[in-house]
């Protein structure tokens, strides 16, 4: 793409099912978009960063800050020349603030993203939330709704249901960071039963092993995805559809 206006990074590893699964997103949105033969395409730069500790855990003070770890990764995509980038993980952005003060690369926030979309595609005003206690824990994306006029509807993050939810992700027979490319049964019929728990009319997926388990189902209400979403936003990036300015 001879005319890319910004240069990018996806950050993954965290998990890394979900960063491969946001290229390929990204991908698609390309094809959507009319881009087509290999110089057509944006370019950018993936990084694994698969040794980042739990972001829940860390949180919790139960695992290494992850600040450094994610300074690092993001000195290497600075020294890349890279505009902006994706993390893929939504736990990962409540160390933005830290992050960027040391390596001032602007982020494409997947929950201000999400909260901006849903308020400009939905007329709902109560958003359930699906996300890691972290997450949940955090405010994230209550924070994000809330400043749109929006209520996250979100589990306790000390309830049954959030439990459940965990399990759903760090079950180490069951859970999607333990399935690799499959999603079990068991942690389809959680994700659906939380789902029609919380009661309302869309729902997030607010952990990014929920954008790859909720792309193989069939849920009793819309889901947003803010993989799908950051896609969108990096590809009006990289044309110049949208200034860096504006994340």
């Amino acid at each position: 793409m001879s005319s890319q206006k910004a240069w990018f990074g996806i950050i993954g590893g965290m998990g890394t099912a979900a960063g491969l699964l946001f290229e390929q997103i990204f991908f698609r949105v390309c094809n959507e978009r009319g881009v087509s033969g290999d110089q057509s395409y944006p370019q950018w730069i993936y990084f694994n960063a698969s040794q980042v500790p739990d972001r829940t855990l860390a949180i919790k003070k139960e695992a290494p800050n992850c600040t450094p770890y994610l300074v690092k990764v993001l000195e290497k995509a600075k020294a890349t020349g890279v505009s902006a980038v994706v993390v893929t993980c939504n736990s990962a952005h409540y160390f933005y603030e830290d992050v960027y003060r040391q390596v001032p690369i602007p982020w494409i926030h997947l929950q201000k993203e999400t909260a901006r979309y849903i308020t400009n595609t939905f007329s709902a005003k109560k958003v359930g939330i699906l996300a890691t206690e972290g997450t949940i824990r955090t405010k994230l994306y209550y924070q994000a709704l809330k400043s749109y006029g929006l209520l996250a509807v979100e589990p306790d993050y000390e309830s049954r249901l959030q439990c459940e939810i965990m399990n759903a992700i760090y079950h180490p027979e069951f859970g999607i960071k333990y399935t690799g490319n499959q999603v079990s049964k068991s942690a389809q019929e959680i994700l659906y039963a939380a789902v029609k728990e919380l009661d309302t009319e869309v729902v997030v997926a607010g952990c990014t092993e929920f954008s790859v388990a909720f792309s193989r189902m069939e849920l009793p209400v819309p889901w947003v995805d803010p993989l799908q979403i950051a896609a969108q936003v990096l590809f009006e990036l990289s044309v110049g559809k949208r200034e860096l300015d504006s994340l």
